[in-house]
Formats: structure tokens, sequence, C-alpha cells
């Protein structure tokens, strides 16, 4: 089922005309389904309306299809208007702020896709005006401070807090973009990040209700490969986040010095082998060219990713190889998750490794954060 998915995909980013073989009306069910799995039903509506009409599917397959494409296009005008309100709101109060993935990829996306890429939540990094690199802690709590102002009973995480200021959307506020599980490597990924804020919170973007700040292509480029890399070993990747990173790699302008800075990043951030996994699939999912790839796609890796994806889609939610997770506790949570990233040592020891350390560590943090809430 995922070739023929491919296959779909390949028709909607103007790859392919039409399909090598046409799907069967049951085939076309299970597309449908992995078109929900991996978040990609806005993707998979707009190569059926390319398709002829001979290989199209069963009325009510797409009619099911089109009626989640008008909730996604509803959602991401929604979406927009509330990533320019925040953005602005938060500067007006004292603080730098840039539109983290979400309607900033939206953005990348040709036209016939922009609005059928399927949103979530608003992702938005904050940090006071004038902050100081070496008194991150103090950021951190202005920043949770602020939050609570207007909800008193968020909890913080290492690197965000819910922000429910705004019906029916949520918005997630990031005092840290992303983070990696190895301290050092960590370490050096939020030094970078810090070295690099003032020029995404400057990077300005327009859409149809005005202006807001997204990150550059070059700190993209490090920042969703960590966030996909977090995602790997927790919830699960879905095949949206890696077409989110095809547009990145793809849009321009490029900044080949910036890129040469952001992939030494990469490699001192220790995730150069999990980048060559991710140019294996974006070049066999979506036929990406060689000279979009910033590292050597590595085969191995990448199947092991490409395997996940289709097993576990979009944060996992589909994946069922361990039963009912709604009413686990955070302890045989971390066991689980610890557990299942056991596979991947040959590919990412150190990561892997490092997982359970960070996550103890992480509880107390948290449990420091929240005490005084």
């Amino acid at each position: 089922m995922m070739r023929q998915f491919i296959e779909l995909i390949l028709i909607a980013i103007g790859r392919k005309d039409r399909f090598d073989t046409a799907p069967t009306e049951e085939e076309w069910e299970a597309l449908a389904v992995t078109a929900h799995k991996q978040a990609l039903v806005g993707v998979a509506f707009s190569a059926i309306e390319r398709l002829p009409a001979s290989q199209r599917p069963p009325r009510e397959v797409i009619l099911n299809l089109y009626m989640c494409v008008q909730r996604i296009e509803r959602d991401n005008a929604k979406l927009n208007e509330a990533s320019v309100r925040t953005v602005r709101n938060l500067r007006r109060d004292g603080f730098g702020a840039c539109v983290l993935k979400g309607q900033g990829n939206a953005m990348l996306y040709p036209e016939h896709l922009r609005k059928r890429r399927m949103g979530g939540d608003v992702d938005v990094w904050v940090l006071p005006d004038g902050f100081e690199s070496g008194r991150v802690d103090d950021a951190v709590s202005h920043v949770v401070k602020y939050v609570r102002r207007f909800s008193p009973g968020s909890e913080a995480t290492y690197h965000h807090i819910d922000f429910p200021v705004m019906k029916d959307v949520a918005i997630e506020v990031h005092y840290r973009p992303a983070f990696l599980y190895t301290p050092y490597r960590n370490k050096r990924l939020q030094r970078w990040f810090l070295e690099n804020a003032e020029r995404q919170f400057q990077n300005t973007r327009s859409n149809e209700f005005g202006e807001m700040a997204v990150p550059t292509r070059e700190f993209n480029i490090v920042f969703q490969l960590c966030h996909i890399y977090k995602h790997f070993f927790e919830e699960g990747v879905g095949l949206r986040q890696l077409m989110d990173y095809y547009y990145v790699l793809r849009s321009v302008p490029a900044d080949m010095a910036g890129q040469e800075d952001a992939v030494l990043t990469i490699r001192r951030s220790g995730m150069s082998r999990f980048a060559g996994a991710v140019m294996w699939v974006l070049h066999e999912v979506f036929g990406m060219e060689s000279e979009y790839m910033y590292v050597e796609a590595d085969a191995k890796a990448g199947r092991l990713l490409l395997g996940e994806i289709d097993l576990r889609g979009n944060f996992g939610h589909m994946d069922t190889r361990f039963g009912d997770k709604s009413k686990e506790t955070s302890i045989h949570r971390m066991l689980r998750v610890v557990c299942y990233d056991m596979r991947f040592f040959s590919c990412f020891p150190e990561e892997v490794l490092w997982i359970p350390f960070f996550k103890i560590r992480h509880w107390f943090w948290r449990r420091k954060m929240n005490r005084a809430k």
C-alpha cells in the first residue's frame, strides 16, 4: 500500500500525472485510510483532482475526502489568523517571537497545496526582548510567568508550555525550539539556536491576515530535522513532516554560507546519520533531486525510518502495536518509550542510550518548574 500511496504523493506534487496501474475500490479505501494516518488528506485529494477520470476513486471516497478537505481549508484560515495575532501580541508585550513549523511551512507549499496542508496547533518560539544567551534560565522563567498570567494552570515542559488564550486554536509557546537527549549535543544545539534567534524574530512573511515572523530556510534545516528526530523516538513520524522538510530544502532564496553552518551544526549535534535517513526517504517518496541533499543518503537508516513512518503514522496515533495507551501512567509511558527505542540502537546508539537519563532529569525539572504555579 505504501508504494501506491507514494505514487499518489508524486501525482499531487506534479512528478507524475497518473498511476502505473489504477487502484481497485478496495485499494482506494486503503489509500484513504493511509492519507488520514499520514496527515496528508488534502494532498491526496489534490492528487485525485489531477487524475484522469478512469483512475479516480469511487464517489463515496471522493465525497468523504472532500468534506475533510473543506474542514482543513477552514482550519488553515483560522490558524493563519491566530499565528499573525499571536506574534503581534507577543511583540507588543516585549517578546521576540516567530512561528515554528505549521503555518510557516504552509507558505512554502505550492499554491494548489498550501491551503490543504493539515495543520494542528500554533507553535511559537518566544524569548524576552534583550535576552542574554548566558541567562537562559531567567529567560525561560520570564516566558513561563508571562504565560501563567493568562493561564495559571499551564504546566511547563523542557521546551514549551501550553498557551490557551484563543478559542478553538491550541497554542504552544516554545522557549526552546527543539532539543536532543544527549546532554553535550543538546548544549551545543541550544547555543546555536540562541545565536540565531534574533534573525528568526526579524524574518517576516505575510499571509492574508498580515505579517508574522518565521524561521529562515537555514534555521529550519536544523530545527525541523531535530523536530523529526525527536518524534522518531517518541510519538512517531508521519509523511506530512517529511513533506514539510522537502519543501524547506527546495525553498528559496538559499544562503549557501548559512547552509554550511547549518550542516556543521547537524554534524556537531550528532544528527548526521538521521539526516542521511531523511535524505533517502525524501528521494524515495518525493523524488527529491541530489542537488538539494546536504548529506549523502543513508539507505539502511532510511529504510528503518520509512518502515516506522508506515507503521506509526503522524504522531503514532494509529500505531496499534502497544495496545491502549490512554490509561498508562507517566512511568509506564517512559518505560514503553525506552524499550521501544532500543530497536534503533544500531543506527542511533548515542541518543538511545541517553533517553532514560534525560527523562529522569526532565521529571525533576518539571516538578521544580510546576511546583509554584
